[in-house]
């Protein structure tokens, strides 16, 4: 997979850009409404003490976020818990926001998030909203509910990003769009929803809202926290409940993330800053850097998030969309999911994969990854099994397609390996997935 990786400056300004909604600002720069008196004392706390700093930094090409202001003399210090060796480190960009966060403060941060990743149109004032796109130009506009029969092709994006990014994507290939086309599907629509301040349930719940008076048959594909939402709809909240349905899940985290666990979520976070610089604007389906500094800022916000304590579970749980993907045992949401499942389901189909390189340009990729070069510090370990970048291989799979799914079976399974190069961002960019999916839906010429 060819990349274009950014310079730091490149990645301050990204970061910078897509935080500025948050009123998260360079550290020279002055906050929205922000108090500009040093030393004056409010309710025993010196104004100061509301400013929060956060400081992104490049250590022999691994950029680390740090809390609070980081010089470029002090940068090549040993890190915290002695996991990297004294190197000289460079200031990529410091940043000042406003804290502490109250609950409050923090559902709003969540959704000047979630409308910074996914826009809605003008005058759609809900958390969500359908897009039909045009089947010759593919440009999308907003319609209120979908046909009430025929053959819908739906599409569900994934965290952080939107149907106009997955359409994007699948611009690139011609011949896939064209046997879209011709497949004489009523209505091509994409599902836009908030993936930070909401959960997969009530993005169903909104989805089953706008279906409820629609018959039509339905042929969906889903990306990451997209299938989430789809077995929600499809499986519990469908008021249709005899509608026909075909679905193809790509890369979904069936059993959630690790990348979403409480314990790794700040190094999980991290992991996606540098995935964002390497792949910069190559890969647009997740705009990483956008997603995991707005994140970074709101879980530092909260003053729990470094801790090693019960309390980063609780500031993780204020933030439904990620907690609802979280790879734990106890994940309420996903036990409720996958109660009483079948084993097996013949309208299910996957694609999956597994990421895995020796490319200079991806060192840091080994650091977040269970390895067996001995060097590497289990402080900043987010996977301990095989991946696609961002959601365990196990996951795309588990439960779902039973205990032993049948790999072999080209029907069901569209499997990348490692020597593959695909990875989370990137499947629809390979003929292969679009192929497979034509395959699944039954419209190949």
């Amino acid at each position: 997979m060819t990349t274009s990786s950014l310079t730091n400056a490149a990645v301050a300004a990204q970061v910078e850009q897509a935080l500025q909604p948050l009123n998260v600002v360079p550290l020279g720069s002055d906050l929205t409404n922000e108090v500009s008196i040093g030393r004056v004392r409010r309710r025993g706390r010196s104004v100061d003490d509301d400013i929060g700093i956060l400081t992104l930094i490049d250590v022999d090409g691994v950029l680390l976020w740090e809390d609070g202001a980081v010089s470029v003399s002090t940068s090549g210090r040993r890190r915290a818990g002695g996991g990297m060796p004294r190197v000289d480190g460079e200031v990529v960009t410091q940043l000042k926001y406003q804290k502490p966060l109250g609950a409050n403060a923090v559902i709003n941060q969540l959704y000047a998030l979630d409308g910074s990743l996914t826009p809605r149109a003008a005058g759609v004032p809900e958390c969500c909203q359908l897009l039909e796109y045009d089947q010759t130009t593919w440009q999308a506009t907003p319609v209120s509910q979908p046909a009430a029969t025929g053959r819908i092709l739906l599409l569900v994006h994934g965290t952080f990003s939107n149907s106009e990014k997955l359409v994007a994507d699948l611009l690139g290939t011609k011949t896939f769009l064209e046997q879209i086309a011709a497949a004489g599907y009523t209505q091509v629509l994409g599902f836009d929803h908030f993936t930070v301040s909401r959960p997969p349930f009530v993005n169903a719940a909104e989805l089953a809202r706008l279906f409820a008076g629609s018959t039509a048959e339905l042929d969906i594909v889903c990306h990451s926290r997209g299938g989430l939402v789809t077995r929600w709809f499809t499986e519990m909240l469908d008021r249709q409940s005899t509608r026909k349905r075909r679905i193809v899940f790509v890369g979904c985290p069936l059993q959630g993330t690790s990348l979403a666990d409480p314990t790794s979520l700040r190094h999980g976070l991290t992991l996606l800053t540098n995935i964002g610089k390497v792949l910069g604007s190559s890969f647009g389906l997740v705009p990483f850097l956008a997603a995991a500094s707005g994140l970074m800022q709101i879980f530092s916000s909260i003053g729990t998030f470094a801790a090693k304590s019960p309390l980063v579970d609780v500031g993780v749980g204020l933030v439904p969309g990620v907690a609802a993907m979280s790879r734990i045992q106890r994940n309420a949401e996903l036990i409720a999911l996958n109660y009483g499942m079948p084993t097996a389901r013949n309208d299910y189909f996957a694609v999956c994969g597994t990421f895995k390189t020796e490319d200079v340009g991806w060192k840091f990729w080994r650091l977040f990854n269970k390895m067996k070069a001995a060097d590497l510090a289990a402080e900043y370990l987010v996977f301990e099994q095989d991946n696609d970048l961002v959601v365990d291989t196990s996951s795309m799979t588990h439960h779902v397609f039973g205990a032993m799914p049948d790999f072999k079976d080209l029907t069901r399974f569209c499997v990348f390996d490692a020597a593959s190069g695909v990875h989370h961002t990137a499947y629809f960019k390979d003929p292969r997935t679009l192929d497979f999916i034509v395959s699944a839906f039954g419209i190949r010429d």
